[in-house]
């Protein structure tokens, strides 16, 4: 039976910052999500488990000793040998799995004009070929839209070995797995069920760590308090005993007055002791709380009023390079417009967001654009706009995207941050900039769940118009008030 033994596990990229420290978990047979934060330690994570990185202490074990490992990363850029392999390959399993996936062996002389959902069916395929022990997958859904996802989803669940998959769709890691490893600063922790079931246990455990800081800030004040009440006490005791003896007074009463005022002033100095001990051990437990906790706070996002109602508007034939593609008939966007645009990969989504941003009369500080992707200029360029900011707008952006979980220091040190980063940056921007209309395309591609979350608080605070394209269904329930629909060549509203 395929397993994998992680025991006492220690791993760091530089000697000063440890990124897991004496980790050990279990894995048996079905599929696991890992999960967590950007920058967290989920693809390190990956590499230790296939033995591509070596941890400085402990050991991870895999069964059987033979074991075969496949990994499928994010993207491939060009067929490997495994693609090549089921593509020549006549044995009857491999027949049918390129049935079930929908994969013809000619795809791949065009590899480059494959879309995402082409390619990650191929990769994916490949990977279940091997008939492999351990199945590592690395955000397999990224740009894929719901037909494709539940493809995949229903082709992984056929595989009985050891599968774990990193993934910020929270529809595939319901449907697909049922354990649950979170990374992030606690290590790496196994949790039973799925990312719903492990996320409702993360909240309960959120909550009590909030009352636990709310009792423990109770406490600090109170024992601060008697602190200072203690000090000013042996402080005026010593003070009554400078006074009579200045005053040379040496009878026995005196004495035993002295005698007793110094007892008093010994007690109160162990007390005083006490309390103070009392009082760090107090807050280095809400220090360690304040650890533990994620980023967070209420988001408050702010919009520019605008006195038209309407915003945007198209009418006619959408195309590409002068070719018809769809036929969009007349839609607008207007002031309280909540739109989402649906349909499969390739029928014009993006196409139809570039078209609604040309025609609109706002200028380019009242709109939030953010496309599928980010350029390496585009992530240089939302470094470089939000670093020439005055301090007090640079102070606020920061603070909202601190909100979307990320660092805000570590990033404007970065002169290219990744693409998760950047897009936070990039929506913290728009946001916290008052934009009037904020056109959103895949916004949720390559952030992590918190982020994912967290944006969505964002949004749905958000008052101004928004026109939005996600395959993520969870994120957009709630944020829309209507779909357009491509169907085809047309578009339904």
């Amino acid at each position: 039976m395929s397993a994998i033994h992680v025991d006492g596990l220690s791993f760091s990229y530089t000697s000063a910052v440890s990124l897991f420290e004496d980790i050990s978990f279990h894995l048996g047979p079905g599929w696991y999500g890992l999960v967590g934060p950007n920058g967290g330690g989920k693809t390190t994570l990956l590499r230790l488990m296939m033995g591509s990185l070596q941890p400085d202490k402990g050991t991870v074990a895999i069964d059987p000793r033979d074991a075969v490992i496949s990994f499928t990363p994010q993207t491939m850029d060009r067929p490997d040998r495994e693609v090549f392999r089921l593509a020549e390959s006549w044995q009857a399993e491999d027949f049918a799995l390129r049935g079930r996936l929908g994969l013809e062996p000619t795809q791949l002389d065009d590899w480059e004009l494959l879309s995402p959902g082409e390619r990650k069916r191929w990769q994916i395929g490949a990977a279940l070929s091997m008939w492999p022990d351990l199945m590592l997958v690395d955000e397999p859904t990224n740009h894929l839209d719901g037909e494709a996802r539940d493809l995949l989803v229903t082709e992984m669940a056929r595989f009985g070995g050891v599968g774990v998959v990193v993934s910020h769709d929270r529809d595939l890691l319901d449907a697909l797995t049922t354990n649950t490893i979170r990374v992030g600063a606690d290590g790496a922790t196994l949790h039973g069920g799925s990312y719903q079931v492990a996320a409702e246990e993360w909240r309960r455990e959120e909550e009590a760590l909030l009352d636990r800081a709310a009792e423990l800030r109770r406490q600090e004040r109170k024992l601060a308090a008697r602190v200072d009440r203690r000090r000013r006490e042996i402080e005026e005791t010593s003070a009554a005993q400078r006074r009579k003896r200045r005053a040379g007074d040496s009878d026995a009463r005196s004495m035993g007055v002295k005698m007793h005022g110094a007892f008093v002033e010994k007690v109160k100095g162990r007390e005083l002791k006490t309390d103070q001990r009392r009082l760090e051990r107090v807050g280095d437990v809400r220090a360690e709380l304040g650890i533990r906790r994620s980023r967070g706070g209420p988001i408050a996002i702010d919009h520019t009023s605008t006195r038209r109602p309407l915003l945007a508007s198209y009418e006619g034939l959408l195309q590409i390079d002068g070719r018809p593609l769809v036929d969009v008939g007349a839609v607008e966007v207007r002031a309280d417009s909540r739109i989402r645009v649906a349909g499969p990969n390739g029928s014009g989504k993006t196409t139809l967001l570039k078209a609604i941003r040309a025609s609109t009369p706002l200028s380019n500080e009242e709109i939030l654009w953010l496309p599928q992707e980010l350029s390496d200029e585009d992530r240089e360029r939302i470094v470089s706009e939000i670093t020439d900011l005055s301090p007090d707008e640079r102070g606020g952006i920061m603070a909202l995207a601190s909100r979307l979980g990320i660092d805000p220091s570590r990033l404007l040190e970065s002169d290219l941050p990744s693409p998760g980063e950047a897009r936070k940056l990039v929506l913290a921007h728009g946001l916290g900039s008052g934009v009037a209309l904020a056109i959103l395309d895949e916004p949720t591609n390559h952030l992590d769940l918190p982020s994912i979350e967290r944006l969505e608080e964002a949004i749905d605070n958000f008052n101004g118009a928004l026109l939005l394209v996600s395959h993520d269904p969870q994120f957009v329930e709630g944020l829309v008030s209507e779909t357009w629909e491509i169907s085809g060549e047309r578009l339904i509203q």
